[in-house]
């Protein structure tokens, strides 16, 4: 059977937080007030200092300022005949609605200013909600490693499960870009370094209409953008393991070269303020802990058959060497450059490149490290985003993204490598260790997704923020397992002769998918606040075509 798989979700959620509803940016809003009446001041001046953001309070002395990226800001709040209001610390995160009210105080003297503490403002309300918001800068306070640790580290989330759920329930953005693996959904198909993070998004709860896929959590990560002056850092660190049990863990030598870690990051601005530019580079080496004694080569036989002793036999051939046996090495390499040429319209084009080769310990190998497969894995992604500021209360985001997600299992990456070696090697002896031979299982994984988005944000008036998006997602999945056969296997010359080879999918000995789904979506919702509660409602309609067969009949298919 073929078909579309369509779906229509509603989704209302009336909460007593504040949610934004741009995925990158947020919302500043509020009331200026005369402070000896308390009466509504209307066409006061509010000001984001050093940015384009800003706005004027209507009639009844209500302001918004939306498409706000987060950062932290100064804000200003000015009038003729009262004392500017000079308000520091007020940090803007993703997704979030910060309120501002000011009490303006009248003077006859101009030019005074009032410097507002910010732990005084209304913008602590939403704190006991399921959403929580960590800037970078608390990011890189952390004695954390990677994002995942800071995931991991909020309620709620144990090992990537949120609430309870499969890891598979869990959608993943940057810079509101769904970056899911495709296979297996249960990571992220990106990884962003944390000196490269300006604000992390964690949802465990009351999803959107924009959030289609998501069941448990969501997690949003708006990368840097470089600002108008240089800001760099560079660290570097070099470790060893250090034991007394060195019978258990063999070769521990002291040497400062088991572990290295070089981290370098450098932002700034390329054209003044109109091109910016933020750089990232990390490039890790571990070698591990754990090491293996190489007696046998992969090549080397052993016949431990016979009754009598003086008739075994076993090569060991091997140069008696340690070999660190579960080691990870990884390089990765962002770039982002901002461009801000026109007014109101700002783009920026990101890539993001990783190279990953891990090796995992098998204590079978321990005397013939060489036999065993290790695991591979390389990503790219690139991504354009536009934002159009039409009017202080209108503006779209048009956001392109592709991925080109390779990984692999394997001992040599074509499976017909004439190093592999004849199966009769792989003899298992004693108390658990082969004396040679190799490992024979090959796997190789391509994904490639390309995304276009675009979303339209209406800021209606102080009670309605509405938002129209639609999405288009190109999948494709190319998945090749195979088990490395003699091609000999079943004549007379199978114990002798040997060369690799693999099967088609219509044997036990492979499995091999290669599809090209395709998802869509549009959606609707608007945000409604009041004082004392916000009002989400929102319609969406997918459709899913998985490009694939299926039988109609799972029972007998």
């Amino acid at each position: 059977m073929y078909r579309y798989i369509r779906t229509i979700t509603l989704c209302l959620a009336v909460v007593v937080y504040s949610l934004a509803f741009s995925q990158t940016t947020g919302k500043l809003t509020g009331i200026v007030t005369d402070q000896p009446t308390g009466d509504p001041l209307p066409g006061v001046n509010v000001i984001i200092d050093d940015t384009p953001y800003g706005t004027a309070s209507a009639n009844d002395g209500r302001f918004n300022i939306i498409n706000v990226p987060p950062s932290m800001y100064s804000v200003s709040v000015m009038m003729i005949g009262y004392k500017t209001v000079k308000v520091n610390d007020v940090r803007i995160s993703i997704n979030r609605t910060v309120t501002l009210d000011i009490e303006m105080e009248p003077t006859v003297i101009e030019g005074e200013v009032v410097t507002v503490e910010v732990a005084r403002l209304a913008q602590k309300k939403d704190q006991t909600g399921t959403i929580k918001n960590i800037s970078g800068d608390e990011i890189r306070a952390l004695p954390v490693e990677n994002v995942g640790s800071v995931i991991n580290m909020q309620a709620g989330v144990v090992n990537g499960h949120f609430r309870g759920g499969r890891s598979t329930e869990v959608t993943y953005l940057i810079d509101g870009v769904q970056v899911d693996e495709t296979f297996g959904g249960s990571s992220a198909a990106v990884e962003i370094q944390p000196e490269a993070v300006q604000d992390l998004e964690i949802i465990t709860g009351t999803f959107n209409a924009e959030y289609g896929r998501a069941m448990s959590g969501v997690v949003n990560i708006v990368t840097r953008d470089g600002g108008p002056q240089f800001e760099g850092s560079a660290s570097a660190a070099l470790s060893y393991y250090s034991t007394d049990n060195t019978d258990i863990f063999i070769g521990l030598a002291p040497d400062l070269n088991r572990s290295q870690d070089f981290k370098f990051s450098l932002g700034g601005p390329l054209l003044g303020e109109k091109i910016t530019f933020f750089s990232n580079v990390r490039m890790q080496d571990n070698r591990g802990h754990l090491n293996g004694y190489r007696i046998f080569q992969v090549d080397d036989y052993s016949n431990f058959y016979a009754d009598d002793p003086s008739l075994w036999y076993s090569e060991k051939t091997g140069d008696s060497t340690y070999v660190p046996m579960n080691t990870g090495n990884n390089q990765s390499l962002l770039l982002k450059l901002g461009f801000n040429l026109i007014k109101g319209i700002r783009f920026s084009l990101l890539n993001s490149t990783s190279n990953d080769t891990w090796f995992g310990y098998d204590h079978s190998f321990k005397y013939n490290p060489d036999g065993r497969i290790g695991s591979y894995k390389e990503t790219s992604y690139n991504a354009f985003q536009l934002n159009h500021m039409i009017t202080p209360k209108l503006f779209y985001e048009l956001k392109m993204s592709y991925i080109d997600n390779y990984s692999g299992s394997y001992l040599y990456k074509d499976p017909l490598d004439t190093n592999y070696v004849h199966g009769r090697y792989l003899e298992y002896y004693g108390p658990g260790f082969f004396t040679g031979g190799q490992q024979k299982n090959h796997s190789m994984l391509t994904m490639r997704d390309k995304t276009i988005k675009f979303d339209l944000t209406w800021q209606a008036n102080h009670r309605h923020s509405i938002k129209l998006g639609l999405l288009d997602i190109a999948h494709g999945v190319d998945h090749q397992w195979h088990t490395i056969r003699n091609k000999y296997d079943g004549e007379e010359s199978q114990d002798l002769l040997y060369e690799p080879e693999i099967f088609g999918d219509t044997t036990i000995y492979a499995d091999i998918y290669k599809v090209n789904p395709r998802e869509s979506a549009a959606y609707f919702q608007d945000k409604m606040e009041f004082d004392d509660m916000v009002i989400n409602v929102g319609l969406r309609y997918d459709v899913f075509d998985p490009a694939s067969f299926y039988p109609s009949d799972r029972r007998n298919p």
